[in-house]
């Protein structure tokens, strides 16, 4: 009975349309589907370089820096899961429905924003005596103190390993 089925598909196969083209010299038009994911889009206007996008990515192709202002991705990391578009807080993010075209480069894709900068405020702000305020120290608890000192001593314990390698 398997030979049959066999002989069924053998036959179709030869005498049918072959499934795959020549890609460079052929190319089918992209399909575009309801929930295809192409790659992702970034709108820089309303982008706020908050970075909960590179925090979402799960294969880290996002990096975001505010004091540069800069948002960039790796388009070959990307996995197109779209988990850093449903994080984004502003929706800059999207993902569009067309595929990256194919290229022989391994470029990262940055896109910058003009960093505002801010004014000083208070007395003396135009003057070399323009600091920030001293942040309030916060009271710990001695629970607090300990588990703070316990992640300290781990963290020297992981760059001592890392030191000796």
């Amino acid at each position: 009975m398997g030979n049959f089925k066999l002989g069924k598909m053998t036959l179709r196969s030869l005498f049918g349309k072959p499934a795959t083209v020549q890609y460079p010299a052929e190319q089918v038009p992209a399909m575009s589907y309801e929930h295809m994911r192409g790659h992702v889009e970034c709108d820089m206007d309303t982008c706020i370089l908050c970075g909960m996008c590179q925090r979402a990515c799960p294969v880290g192709a996002i990096a975001v820096d505010r004091k540069g202002g800069t948002w960039s991705i790796d388009q070959y990391r990307c996995i197109q899961c779209a988990s850093c578009t449903r994080e984004c807080p502003k929706s800059c993010l999207s993902m569009g429905a067309s595929c990256a075209p194919a290229t022989t480069d391994l470029a990262v894709t940055t896109l910058h924003k003009p960093v505002e900068e801010k004014p000083a405020t208070g007395e003396g702000a135009s003057g070399a005596g323009a600091e920030k305020p001293a942040r309030k120290k916060v009271q710990l608890t001695p629970e607090q103190e300990a588990r703070v000192a316990a992640a300290r001593a781990r963290k020297a314990a992981k760059e001592a390993t890392r030191a000796d390698v």
